[in-house]
């Protein structure tokens, strides 16, 4: 079974080159594609979206208010595709209910290895962004994610499992 993904960025360079790639790489199935915020969150309440590849900046609703309003009304679970490092926009994304966040630097494996991790319950952080929170006294803000002691336990050095080039520590 295929993995249902839906994908919302305002360039349509990037929507139509992940909707070639991403097929190739994994088994994805694009069942749609949107162009800003509003349009992701009809689709995700009216189709059945395994994963939602969200852009943070685009026109009528940004990607992190999407994320609020998708992982609120749907099961469909979200990951930020994005150029933006920001630590308001990560810790605001993840908030509320990213299940992961991305760089667009990423290769097309590893976009669908996030695609992948995040579809079965792994939270996924481009390494790039963890490195701004390098150095300081707390990291991204995981609270809402409640790991059972297993999961703490084999967790090395207290890192949640990661796909190389992709990590996030607690």
């Amino acid at each position: 079974m295929s993995i249902r993904v839906l994908i919302c960025d305002d360039d349509s360079l990037i929507r139509e080159s992940l909707k070639v790639l991403l097929p190739l790489k994994g088994d994805i199935e694009i069942v749609s594609v949107a162009e800003n915020g509003e349009e992701a969150v009809s689709i995700c309440t009216t189709e059945e979206i395994d994963v939602a590849l969200l852009d943070i900046r685009m026109p009528k609703r940004s990607g992190v208010e999407a994320v609020k309003e998708i992982a609120s009304k749907t099961d469909t679970k979200c990951l930020i595709l994005t150029t933006f490092d920001e630590e308001d926009y990560i810790n605001e994304a993840m908030e509320y209910g990213a299940k992961g966040y991305i760089l667009k630097n990423s290769t097309p494996d590893q976009i669908v290895q996030s695609i992948t991790s995040v579809y079965n319950n792994t939270i996924v952080m481009n390494e790039n962004v963890l490195n701004k929170f390098q150095g300081k006294n707390s990291g991204p803000q995981f609270t809402k994610y409640d790991f059972t002691e297993r999961e703490k336990d084999i967790m090395p050095s207290g890192m949640i499992p990661s796909i190389p080039g992709l990590t996030a520590r607690m």
